[in-house]
């Protein structure tokens, strides 16, 4: 259970931090409120937020216990 809460503490900061590059680079891949930019089907809930890697490519864990790309 430790080491599933430090690596998920290691996304979050990841996370955080290129959060703020995409907002502060006024980058397209900021949008409006509501606008939908994307939508992918998963054969579980997904109960968390997505991590963006520094490559572009979103990541999220969901109930069926697997990480989408």
């Amino acid at each position: 259970m430790m080491k599933k809460n430090l690596f998920h503490v290691k996304i979050c900061r990841a996370a955080i931090i290129l959060s703020m590059i995409v907002i502060l680079t006024h980058s397209p891949a900021y949008a409006a409120p509501g606008d939908v930019l994307w939508k992918y089907k998963t054969d579980g809930q997904v109960n968390s937020s997505p991590v963006l890697a520094a490559d572009g490519t979103v990541y999220v864990g969901s109930s069926d216990k697997k990480l989408h790309a």
